[in-house]
């Protein structure tokens, strides 16, 4: 390339701008992808704790039952 050729130099410039154009879409896809799929892990999580909360209260409901059971034969 010349050294004073603007004209080269525009072309080049506006070249990469589009290039430049082209991966940044490309990125916002995959951030979006990105978002979409730490949503679903965070309804998965809220699932989780549901069903840990439900066990969790289930097991406190026998055990106490379990010991209630043990301290009533003992009388």
């Amino acid at each position: 390339m010349p050294r004073n050729d603007w004209n080269a130099y525009k072309e080049l410039f506006l070249h990469e701008m589009k290039e430049n154009g082209k991966q940044t879409v490309l990125v916002n896809i995959a951030l979006e992808q990105l978002r979409q799929e730490v949503a679903a892990v965070k309804v998965d999580i809220g699932g989780l704790k549901v069903k840990a909360a439900i066990a969790g209260g289930m097991a406190g409901v026998v055990g106490t039952a379990l010991v209630t059971l043990v301290f009533s034969l003992l009388r």
